[in-house]
């Protein structure tokens, strides 16, 4: 398993993951929002207008919906969110670090993101401001 993959069940573990389009857009707070690479031009787009809603970081993975949604305890998964800023602040490094040219590494043309922007989201996500 990808070490990302093995961090995101870690989250869920802690109970800060939750996974499913209607229960992420339930979730009280959100740090980052998370897609699977198969996951349906519907359930993206719902997932960077919710990263918008919430000034999450809008993270798309290169896992299946089915990777996304084993590590997290799931049936097939293609939307999931974290709802704490020091795991989701991880999570971005994994993932950029994991796949250095991937999705979650690009400029988010969609919410004007990069994963620099992360650690400034929501009060700096490293518990200082700009």
């Amino acid at each position: 398993m990808p070490d990302s993959l093995g961090f995101l069940g870690l989250a869920r573990r802690a109970g800060q993951v939750i996974g499913g389009s209607e229960q992420c857009r339930a979730a009280k707070k959100v740090f980052a929002v998370i897609t699977a690479a198969d996951a349906a031009r519907s359930t993206r787009s719902a997932a960077v207008n919710l990263a918008r809603e919430r000034s999450a970081v809008m993270l798309e993975t290169p896992f299946t919906k089915n990777e996304l949604g084993a590590a997290i305890g799931r049936g097939p998964t293609g939307v999931a969110v974290v709802t704490d800023a020091g795991f989701a602040r991880a999570l971005a490094e994994k993932l950029a670090q994991q796949f250095p040219d991937g999705p979650a590494a690009k400029k988010e043309e969609d919410t004007g993101e990069d994963l620099e922007d992360i650690r400034y989201k929501r009060g700096n996500l490293h518990g200082n401001s700009r």
